[in-house]
């Protein structure tokens, strides 16, 4: 019978950056679960600004309509 391991994720939190080392945010730019999971244990019910990438804003998507609108136009 082989034995569970339970691997440990560590984070580091300073100054509201958050670190997991299962490098998720680093990896593919999301935050994981246990960042989310720590916010919401600090009672911290915003993700604080530095994790929102321009991409995800609703001015990054109004922009890009408007760029494809143009570019039909033309």
């Amino acid at each position: 019978m082989g034995a569970r391991i339970r691997e440990k994720n560590l984070l580091s939190c300073e100054q509201n950056r958050f670190e997991c080392i299962c490098v998720k945010y680093d990896r593919d730019d999301i935050l994981c679960c246990h960042v989310l999971r720590l916010l919401t244990q600090l009672g911290i019910h915003k993700i604080p600004d530095a994790y929102i990438k321009e991409r995800w804003t609703t001015s990054y998507l109004e922009d890009a309509v408007k760029k494809q609108k143009m570019i039909r136009t033309n």
